[in-house]
């Protein structure tokens, strides 16, 4: 088995709004793996993955 690429996403933003749109889906996700005890295939908690830690901090900036 090969390792994960991950998937594509491609966003189409033309304005603000779909933008700030996209930035509140975001931080909702975050918010909701905050409150919740999500784990990879693992066992590995998604609040300590590094993708999403790198999300996380994009968001508060």
């Amino acid at each position: 088995m090969g390792k994960d690429k991950g998937i594509a996403i491609s966003a189409n933003i033309k304005d603000t709004n779909e933008f700030k749109k996209l930035a509140k889906g975001i931080a909702d996700l975050i918010h909701q793996i905050d409150l919740n005890d999500y784990e990879d295939s693992l066992g590995h908690q998604l609040k300590n993955n590094k993708a999403y830690l790198d999300l996380e901090e994009l968001i508060k900036a």
